[in-house]
C-alpha cells in the first residue's frame, strides 16, 4: 500500500473513502503532493454495437427465441397414403403396411392381403380380403369375398358378399343379390337390399 492509502486509513471523509476504495483495488491514484486532487483511474471497455439490441439484450443465437427456447417447425406424424389405379381385368395386391388407396377404373380385382387400412374407390370387380385384423373400405364392387380373419370390412354397395372367415366385421350400404357365409362368428349388417342369405358357418348374425 501506497503512503498515500497508508495516510487514509485514519481519515473519516467521503474523499478518503473513495481514495482508500481506489487503493483497495489496486487503481492508481496521484499523490497529494502533486498538487492535484486524487484522480482513480477506471480501465477503457470496448462494446461491440452489434452484440446488443436497443435494450442492451444480445440478440439470439440461430435456432433459439428471445425467451431461450429452440424454434421447430410442425412436423405431422401421419404416415404418407399412397394411391393407385387399376383398369379393366388389372389385379392389385396390397400387402404393404402403410395406408393406400386402390381406385378401380374399370371393374379390375383387388386383394388386401395386408392389416393396414386400405380404401377401394371407383366400381371394382371383386374385392378380395385375406388379411388378418385389417380395416377395409369399399366404394362399389360386383362381389366381395372375405377369407381373412377379425376385419372390419365396410361397403357403400355390392352385388354379393361371400364370408368364409371367422370373427368378421361387415357392414353394407346395398346388399343387392346373394349373401354367404361358411365361417364361424361373423356379423354381417345391410341397410338395404332382399339378398338370398345362405348361412352354412357357426354362431353368425346376419342384421
Amino acid at each position: 500500500m501506497s503512503r498515500l492509502c497508508r495516510s487514509l486509513v485514519g481519515g473519516a471523509s467521503a474523499a478518503g473513502l473513495l481514495l482508500l476504495g481506489a487503493c483497495t483495488r489496486g487503481v492508481p491514484v496521484d499523490d497529494f503532493s502533486n498538487g492535484g486532487p486524487p484522480v482513480a483511474v477506471t480501465p477503457a471497455v470496448t462494446v461491440d454495437p452489434s452484440a446488443t439490441d436497443a435494450a442492451g439484450t444480445p440478440p439470439p443465437t440461430s435456432g433459439q427465441s428471445r425467451e431461450g427456447s429452440p424454434t421447430s417447425d410442425a412436423v405431422s406424424d401421419d404416415p404418407p397414403v399412397a394411391v393407385v389405379n387399376i383398369g379393366d381385368d388389372e389385379e392389385y395386391r396390397v400387402s404393404s403396411d402403410e395406408p393406400v388407396t386402390v381406385h378401380c377404373a374399370g371393374r379390375g380385382v383387388v386383394v388386401v392381403a395386408s392389416p393396414a387400412p386400405v380404401t377401394v374407390t371407383g366400381v371394382c370387380g371383386d374385392v378380395e380380403v385375406d388379411a388378418v385384423g385389417g380395416t377395409v373400405t369399399v366404394e362399389t364392387a360386383d362381389q366381395l369375398q372375405i377369407d381373412g380373419h377379425e376385419n372390419q370390412v365396410t361397403v357403400d354397395a355390392v352385388g354379393s358378399v361371400d364370408v368364409q372367415g371367422d370373427s368378421n366385421q361387415v357392414q353394407v350400404g346395398q346388399l343387392a343379390s346373394e349373401l354367404e357365409l361358411s365361417g364361424a362368428r361373423n356379423t354381417v349388417t345391410f341397410d338395404s337390399g332382399s339378398p338370398e342369405v345362405k348361412d352354412e358357418g357357426i354362431g353368425n348374425l346376419v342384421n
